[in-house]
């Protein structure tokens, strides 16, 4: 991801990395921005294709979050997500659901640094 806080500010690049050996169905997360972009944390991960929706739920108050689902032409069996979600706590959740509405596995939660964290 390349971003800047405004037109004419300087670039900032983040990058992900794919999980080899993800099998789902639970939201398998790919990689967590660390810093802020604009006040927002941005998440993105795995999931596989039995998965039609994604909800980030914070912790404590707060409104959830779909998050967009993406196709993947060169792995059809996975599909990747990813989005901005604000500033939540950590310990807020992402939830996968399949097409029945029902839970599918376990949510993850993701993690960030924040300062003040051990190195």
């Amino acid at each position: 991801m390349e971003y800047r806080k405004a037109p004419g500010r300087s670039w900032s690049f983040w990058g992900t990395s794919l999980s080899r050996d993800f099998q789902g169905p639970q939201p398998d997360p790919m990689s967590c921005q660390t810093s802020l972009v604009d006040g927002d944390r941005f998440i993105a991960g795995l999931v596989t294709t039995a998965v039609v929706r994604l909800i980030f739920r914070p912790l404590g108050a707060g409104e959830e979050i779909d998050l967009p689902i993406y196709a993947l032409p060169a792995t059809p069996e996975v599909r990747a997500y990813g989005g901005f979600v604000g500033d939540p706590p950590r310990g807020s959740q992402v939830i996968a659901y399949d097409s029945a509405g029902n839970e599918m596995g376990p949510p993850y939660a993701p993690y960030w640094w924040v300062p003040g964290d051990p190195v």
